[in-house]
């Protein structure tokens, strides 16, 4: 499946706005401590605050190796996103680049805050943010591209 540079310049647009709307949530949370939780889908989808000083699941790792660990993925993802649109993988760029915006929210979380701000409680799973999703979107796109093209 390919896409035209049009397509191109509006999905990035829209994972900006998505970017936006997490930091802005983010904030919104910083600046108004919430308490107890937000019932969205019943008790399966709720909105409740939630702080993950680890990686993913909460994992715990050195400070100072996960910024380090996130400056280098930084870096890789926009040689990537660059080499992806020099070739015309708009698609391909479209999905680093939503990686890449997930991780750079997460990333301001941690470098202001020391700590990352979750908000979505999903039931049977963990609380996560947009930015969290954004990653999971953009890595599964890059799998599927990857197993198509392979075809």
């Amino acid at each position: 499946m390919k896409i035209n540079k049009g397509y191109f310049w509006l999905i990035s647009f829209v994972s900006f706005v998505v970017f936006i709307l997490d930091r802005i949530i983010k904030i919104y949370i910083m600046k108004t401590p919430l308490s107890g939780e937000v019932f969205i889908l019943g008790d399966f989808l709720k909105f409740r605050v939630a702080y993950n000083y680890g990686i993913a699941f909460g994992l715990p790792v050195n400070y100072y190796l996960l910024i380090a660990l996130y400056i280098i993925v930084l870096i890789g993802l926009v040689w990537i996103g660059t080499g992806y649109y020099a070739k015309k993988k708009y698609l391909q760029t479209v999905a680093i680049l939503t990686v890449l915006l997930g991780a750079v929210s997460n990333l301001i979380d941690r470098l202001t805050l020391g700590k990352v701000i979750d908000y979505i409680d999903i039931k049977y799973y963990s609380v996560l943010n947009i930015a969290d999703v954004m990653i999971v979107v953009g890595v599964i796109g890059l799998i599927l591209w990857s197993y198509k093209s392979d075809k």
